[in-house]
């Protein structure tokens, strides 16, 4: 793994609090709650953060188990919103 070999059967981890504030992937203000950091950047960018954020987000088997609610909440919303305006 990144050039170093690695024992079989060994057990890997990785910092989920360091992934998330890499300064390289988010910029200098990676610490900062800044969401129109997602907005108007070129799309090689944003598939990287994209990436980035999916380690912790994803499918699977360590996926985010509140992501499904969080998305029908999301829907519901849309639709609310939609409603009050028409």
């Amino acid at each position: 793994m990144c050039g170093v070999r690695i024992p079989a059967k060994t057990d890997i981890a990785w910092s989920a609090w360091a992934v998330m504030r890499n300064e390289e992937v988010f910029g200098p203000d990676a610490e900062m709650y800044r969401p129109d950091r997602w907005l108007n950047i070129e799309p090689g960018k944003l598939m990287e953060m994209d990436n980035t954020v999916g380690l912790c987000f994803r499918q699977g088997r360590w996926g985010c188990l509140g992501r499904p609610i969080a998305q029908i909440e999301l829907n519901k919303m849309i639709v609310e919103v939609r409603f009050f305006f028409d």
